[in-house]
């Protein structure tokens, strides 16, 4: 009888788990293969979108430090 048992709990679990997943984030997997393609590179273009200004702000950092140190440096010359 135990065995029945354990059969009917995990067929509840698996059931419970496959609710999860319509209610949560694989509600639109009913998509069709395009449309499913379409969606990924819309948020795949949106995460490259964000990531790029960290690249143009180091290399503004940079070209910051340059000057700086130009600037320092032809004070020292200055100085000597």
């Amino acid at each position: 009888m135990t065995r029945g048992n354990q059969q009917e709990f995990t067929h509840q679990k698996n059931m419970k788990k496959q609710t999860n997943l319509v209610k949560g984030k694989h509600q639109d997997d009913r998509l069709s293969a395009a449309a499913r393609k379409q969606r990924d590179s819309e948020i795949t273009q949106q995460k490259q979108e964000k990531e790029t200004p960290k690249v143009s702000r180091m290399k503004e950092v940079i070209k910051i430090r340059e000057e700086i140190n130009k600037t320092e440096i032809k004070k020292q010359e200055k100085n000597q």
